[in-house]
């Protein structure tokens, strides 16, 4: 994968929660940059059909990263504001020890990725701090072709926290490729309700197991046929 460093500067931002970390309150300064990467990472989101609410367990993904993993050449790259410039980026996901787990049993704050062709250049863009200093995020360029896969997973045995697979383009390259991604990724899973889910996530489910966006949701707020 080529990595570019941006010479550019985003606009101020606060303290540079990663987005990843827990929640900050909605008081603090801090909670405006986290908005923006969410509003950032949804810009294209609005086409259902190239977005789906999953749950899915380790279980559920690996056939489906495998499958890519073996026919296609991609890369991963792990999104967040960032100490260093260095792109997180790897080629394999299926691999990953945090696949499938959930560090803070919120959807919007666990480990997200892009997934894009090998051939794609990445970049990472300096965000300058209030409190002095930069952060780095992922700088795309002109390059729309990339897909935004949050896993979600299990939480404490908690409760499986559902993920996210939407394409972030609006080309027809982009919708092409989300399309051959998801086709894979999803095969297996099921329709319930407005979410497609895994099939060890289906037995989770029929077990009396939670599955929701935020381990706080009480059951009836949770997944249910």
């Amino acid at each position: 994968m080529n990595v570019v460093v941006k010479g550019s500067r985003e606009g101020d931002g606060q303290s540079g929660e990663r987005l990843g970390s827990p929640l900050p309150n909605k008081s603090e300064p801090s909670w405006r940059l986290v908005s923006t990467w969410i509003l950032f990472l949804s810009r294209s989101e609005h086409m259902s059909r190239y977005r789906y609410e999953v749950f899915g367990t380790k279980s559920d993904w690996i056939p489906g990263l495998s499958k890519i993993e073996a026919e296609l050449q991609l890369n991963y790259a792990r999104l967040g504001l960032f100490e260093s410039s260095e792109l997180q980026a790897f080629s394999s996901l299926a691999g990953l020890q945090e696949l499938g787990v959930s560090r803070f049993g919120s959807h919007p704050t666990e480990q997200h990725y892009f997934i894009v062709p090998k051939e794609v250049t990445l970049g990472m863009r300096a965000v300058p701090q209030r409190r002095g200093g930069d952060r780095y995020s992922i700088d795309m360029g002109e390059n729309d072709v990339c897909v935004h896969f949050r896993p979600g997973g299990i939480f404490q045995g908690e409760c499986l926290i559902s993920g996210t697979l939407a394409c972030t383009g609006e080309s027809d390259s982009a919708k092409r490729f989300f399309s051959e991604i998801s086709s894979h990724l999803l095969k297996g899973f099921e329709q319930v309700k407005d979410y497609r889910v895994g099939p060890e996530a289906i037995q989770l489910l029929d077990s009396g197991f939670r599955l929701t966006s935020h381990h706080l949701r009480p059951p009836a707020d949770c997944l249910s046929r």
